[in-house]
């Protein structure tokens, strides 16, 4: 989950140029193999640096979120990991890391 905070982080950034606001969304499980879901992620990822809006942002966005799922993990998870990855990344600016 680690690894996940961080890649919510990397696409979190990604939407603040875009001007996303606050979203809710609903997990729903991607179909298919895991390694085949993180080659749509990335087919998607692509999609949006040549079309970055927020239509692209979001589809690549939703599909990250409901790899989780995948991994067997849960909503509750995501939220749990980065909170604690943001506070690890904190204290490294804080301290210079």
């Amino acid at each position: 989950m680690d690894e996940y905070a961080d890649g919510l982080h990397f696409f979190l950034s990604l939407g603040i140029p875009l001007k996303t606001e606050k979203m809710e969304y609903e997990l729903s499980k991607n179909e298919g193999e895991l390694t085949l879901q993180f080659h749509e992620v990335y087919r998607l990822i692509v999609d949006l640096k040549e079309h970055y809006d927020l239509v692209h942002y979001t589809k690549a966005l939703q599909y990250f979120l409901n790899i989780v799922l995948s991994l067997g993990y849960h909503a509750e998870d995501i939220t749990q990991a980065y909170l604690a990855k943001l506070e690890v990344n904190h204290t490294r600016q804080a301290t210079n890391y």
